[in-house]
């Protein structure tokens, strides 16, 4: 297996660079957050929980 090198991939690719490797990244979205920074929860058909 082998093993990930964050220097040469996840960083080359967040700072707009080609990486040598695909890159999997994920982006978790937190509600409390949301909620406190907007003042208030999301709103609509796409509102989380």
């Amino acid at each position: 297996m082998r093993k990930p090198d964050f220097e040469r991939n996840t960083l080359r690719a967040l700072r707009g660079g080609v990486p040598e490797l695909p890159v999997l990244f994920e982006l978790f979205l937190n509600d409390t957050m949301y909620r406190h920074f907007a003042g208030h929860g999301p709103v609509g058909e796409g509102a989380l929980g």
